[in-house]
């Protein structure tokens, strides 16, 4: 004959610790996902606010010469451009795509697609957020494009060191509120088991 050996049923108090711990872990873990979307959509908007801006800023010392649109004072915007971002390109751009004119910490990068407006492209290992604006003239024409282009790679550096923050922090939040639900619960159940040995000590 086989003997079946039943397991244990856990206490009361250790199932209302279980049941405390799980709905604190789905609570936490939306409010974790929450937290990491919303900085993540904060990053970007910045990012490409400040695209938007230095290409509005760019576009004030680009004039005609020679035939083809090119950064005028030359000096004096390299240095002004250099101060946007320590990972931002600036492109002049022809209307077929060629480069008139560029600044940056990277003079070996080469230019993105330029499609109007924001964009995200990848260049090597790294992403890049791209904002192209185009520059026309009275007539409305096309006369070349302005690029402006940042590194997205700070921003994933970021959301990589909040990502671990999280991860690490979770665990640790379950194992205080674990401990702290497991006394309470122990203490508000007390009397109750004290009731119930009485009782069973009667009969």
């Amino acid at each position: 004959m086989i003997r079946r050996f039943a397991l244990p049923r856990p206490s009361l108090r250790v199932r209302l610790t279980a049941w405390y711990l799980l709905t604190l872990t789905l609570i936490l873990f939306l409010s974790g996902l929450t937290l990491y979307w919303q900085t993540q959509r904060s990053l970007r908007s910045q990012i490409d606010a400040a695209l938007q801006l230095a290409a509005a800023q760019a576009a004030v010392n680009v004039d005609r010469e020679n035939g083809r649109l090119a950064f005028q004072n030359a000096e004096n915007f390299d240095t002004r451009a250099g101060r946007f971002s320590d990972d931002t390109m600036i492109f002049l751009l022809s209307p077929a795509g060629d480069v008139w004119g560029k600044f940056g910490y990277d003079s070996s990068l080469p230019p993105f697609p330029a499609v109007p407006g924001l964009q995200t492209a990848r260049y090597g290992d790294d992403d890049w957020r791209v904002y192209v604006e185009p520059i026309t003239d009275a007539e409305q024409t096309i006369t070349g494009r302005l690029q402006v282009a940042q590194s997205l790679e700070p921003m994933a550096e970021l959301l990589a060191a909040l990502q671990i923050q999280l991860l690490w922090g979770l665990p640790l939040a379950l194992a205080l509120a674990g401990a702290g639900g497991y006394f309470l619960a122990s203490r508000a159940l007390a009397p109750i088991e004290r009731i119930t040995r009485t009782g069973q000590a009667i009969t």
